[in-house]
């Protein structure tokens, strides 16, 4: 499983630094495990307000320098720490991709700058592969305010993709209160996608969030179910220092009966 696992995040591109590497390496590799995402929550957003032209060329171009130097100092600083260079660049080609032809400068002279810039929104679903692992382990932990946080996230990036997919939808807000109820399969139908784009995405949000959804109401029973087993602990532990307390109380006064009758 995890050689399987492994092997597809190695074919997307966006292994980042593999978990046989040396220590300093995996330090940095953790190191650049949040800017990554929020380069992966930003990427979305940045695409959305492109797309509705709610943001300036001169400000698109800013964080396109951004982003592209974001990937290359990861790049340049994980292949100098990591002991295996080549296999680190094979399994991390997309970085490399984005530096060659993601490249700020070159954009304005491409006819194509606009399909990139959309094509970039795979490297969200590449990020979150390359998350998988740690995503899983978060949620198999109980650890409910973790898994709280990823399906925030997972709301508030697919509300900006849906609102710039789908006419009917006005804003992101109202996005975000569609990927809520589809998420949590309500489906009060107020909004619902028309397009084949939107259809097609909201395909996907239904599957996510069965898993999702599955997993974060069994993270909740389980940190009730742990409150309730660590007040029965607590309350065994009292009982228990209660009858230490009489136990020991006989015993003194067992004692001085013995001693007042010899």
């Amino acid at each position: 499983m995890r050689f399987g696992a492994r092997h597809v995040k190695c074919w997307i591109g966006l292994s980042g630094v593999a978990l046989d590497e040396n220590p300093r390496a995996r330090a940095w590799g953790r190191f650049f495990e949040w800017p990554l995402i929020m380069v992966a929550i930003w990427l979305p957003i940045e695409w959305h307000l492109e797309i509705t032209g709610r943001m300036s060329r001169e400000y698109i171009a800013f964080t396109d320098w951004i982003v592209w130097s974001f990937f290359v100092l990861e790049t340049v600083v994980t292949t100098a720490v990591v002991d295996r260079r080549l296999r680190h660049l094979r399994c991390n080609w997309m970085n490399l991709f984005i530096i060659a032809v993601g490249l700020p400068l070159l954009w304005p002279y491409t006819p194509m700058a606009a399909v990139l810039r959309s094509l970039r929104l795979l490297l969200v679903v590449g990020i979150i592969i390359r998350f998988s692992r740690t995503i899983r382990e978060i949620l198999a932990r109980n650890k409910l305010g973790y898994s709280l946080v990823i399906v925030a996230m997972v709301i508030f990036i697919a509300g900006f993709i849906i609102d710039a997919l789908e006419p009917q939808i006005e804003s992101p807000w109202e996005g975000m209160w569609w990927a809520l109820v589809t998420i949590t399969t309500v489906g009060y139908g107020d909004v619902v996608p028309t397009t084949p784009e939107g259809r097609a995405f909201g395909a996907v949000i239904i599957v996510l969030g069965v898993v999702v959804f599955s997993l974060v109401t069994a993270n909740i029973s389980a940190y009730l179910v742990g409150r309730e087993v660590t007040e029965v602990e607590e309350k065994v532990e009292e009982v228990k220092a209660q009858v230490h307390q009489r136990v020991g109380t006989v015993e003194k006064e067992l004692k001085e009966e013995l001693r007042e009758e010899l």
